[in-house]
C-alpha cells in the first residue's frame, strides 16, 4: 500500500506531464487536496509543499502539491517527587526516623519535583496533609535546578509557591517548617510516635497525562517517646502550728500535731492528670495523714497549664515542670512516746 506522500508524488508528476498539454484539469486538484487532507494528525510533524506556475501565454495556472509527515516521540510526562525532613533546629537531620523531636523543636521539610520525562511541566504547586496538631507553614522559596538547556524553565512570579513552567529534565525544591507542639506529644502523635505527612504535588503538561500516584510522597518523623513521670518530697513543716526547722530534734509529745508538706513536681515530659496522695504510718500508732489542701506552688511551663477544679484532695492536671502542694497532719499518741525511743 502507497503511502500518502508517494501517492501525492505520484500525483505531481501526473500534473507535470500535463503541463505540456495543457490539460490540468479541476478534478486533479481535488483528488491531490483530499489525499492531503488524509495525512495523520498524531505523532508527526505535517507540512505540505505547493509548487505554482503558468503555462506558455499564461493561459494557465498550474499547482503541485507534496506532503511529509515525520513521527516525533510520544508525550510522556514523568515525574519523581521527593519528601524529606532535612533539619531539626537547624541542624541536618541524617535520619528522621531516629529525630526524638521535642515539643518547641523546630522540623524543616524540603520538597523536590523532578522532570523525568520528555515534555514541558507547568502550574507546578504543592499541598501538604500534616498529622501534628500545629500549623505546617510553607514557606514559599521555590528555587530550581537547570540540569538541561540554560533558562528554559521558568518562574513567572517568584517566591509565591507556584513555578510557572519546568522543563525536561530540571528540578524545583520547596520548603516547609513545623514547630512540634505539646499536643503531638500528648496524643503520641496520633498513637504511633510519628509525625506523619504526606504531600501532593499539582502540575499540568500540555500533551499526555500525568500519572497521579507521580505527585505524592511522605515523610515519618519520629517524636520523643512520651515520659509521664512524678517526683514527691514530703516535710515535717509545723509542729503545733510554729515552723519546725528541724523534723530531727522536734521532740514531739504526746498531743502535738506535726504538719506534713508534700510537693509533687511533674519532671516528665506529658501532663499528668488526676494525682492524689494516701500516706501510711510505718512507725507510730495514730491515724494515718490525709494529704489534702492542694494548691499550685510553682507554675514553671506554660502559664496555666495546670488546672484544679476544686479542693478535694485530688489535683486535675498537672503541666510539665509545675509542682504543687498538698498537706496532712498527725497527731502523737501516748504509744508513739512509750514505744518510738
Amino acid at each position: 500500500m502507497k503511502s500518502v506522500a508517494e501517492d501525492a508524488g505520484l500525483e505531481r508528476s501526473t500534473l507535470l506531464l500535463n503541463m505540456a498539454g495543457n490539460k490540468l484539469t479541476v478534478s486533479a486538484v481535488a483528488i491531490v487536496t483530499a489525499l492531503a487532507a488524509t495525512t495523520p494528525a498524531f505523532a508527526t510533524i505535517d507540512n505540505t509543499v505547493t509548487a505554482t506556475g503558468s503555462s506558455p501565454g499564461n493561459t494557465d495556472d498550474v499547482v503541485a502539491n507534496a506532503s511529509e509527515n515525520v513521527d516525533v516521540e510520544d508525550a510522556d510526562p514523568q515525574i519523581v517527587v521527593t519528601k524529606t525532613a532535612t533539619l531539626l533546629n537547624g541542624a541536618p537531620l541524617a535520619d528522621p526516623s531516629t529525630a526524638n523531636a521535642a515539643a518547641g523543636d523546630i522540623i524543616t521539610y524540603e520538597y523536590t519535583f523532578e522532570n523525568t520525562g520528555n515534555v514541558t511541566l507547568t502550574g507546578i504547586s504543592l499541598a501538604d496533609v500534616h498529622e501534628g496538631n500545629g500549623t505546617l507553614t510553607q514557606n514559599d522559596d521555590e528555587t530550581l535546578t537547570d540540569n538541561g538547556t540554560l533558562g528554559d524553565s521558568t518562574d513567572a512570579v517568584a517566591a509565591n509557591g507556584v513555578w510557572t513552567s519546568l522543563a525536561p529534565g530540571d528540578l524545583v525544591t520547596f520548603t516547609s517548617t513545623y514547630t512540634v507542639v505539646q499536643a503531638d506529644l500528648n496524643d503520641n502523635g496520633g498513637g504511633d510516635n510519628d509525625l506523619d505527612n504526606t504531600v501532593t504535588f499539582s502540575a499540568s503538561a500540555a500533551a499526555g497525562t500525568i500519572d497521579p500516584t507521580d505527585l505524592t510522597d511522605t515523610e515519618e518523623v519520629d517524636l520523643e517517646d512520651q515520659n509521664a513521670s512524678l517526683a514527691v518530697l514530703k516535710t515535717a513543716t509545723l509542729l503545733n502550728g510554729a515552723p519546725l526547722a528541724d523534723p530531727d530534734t522536734a521532740n514531739a509529745a504526746v498531743g502535738d500535731i506535726i504538719t506534713y508538706t508534700y510537693q509533687v513536681t511533674n519532671d516528665g515530659n506529658v501532663p499528668i492528670t488526676n494525682i492524689s496522695l494516701a500516706d501510711s504510718v510505718t512507725a507510730g500508732s495514730g491515724a494515718a495523714p490525709t494529704p489534702g489542701s492542694e494548691s499550685l506552688l510553682t507554675d514553671n511551663g506554660t502559664l496555666g497549664d495546670s488546672t484544679d477544679a476544686a479542693v478535694d484532695g485530688t489535683w486535675d492536671t498537672l503541666g510539665i515542670g509545675d509542682v504543687i502542694t498538698f498537706t496532712g497532719t498527725y497527731t502523737v499518741t501516748q504509744s508513739d512516746v512509750d514505744t518510738l525511743q
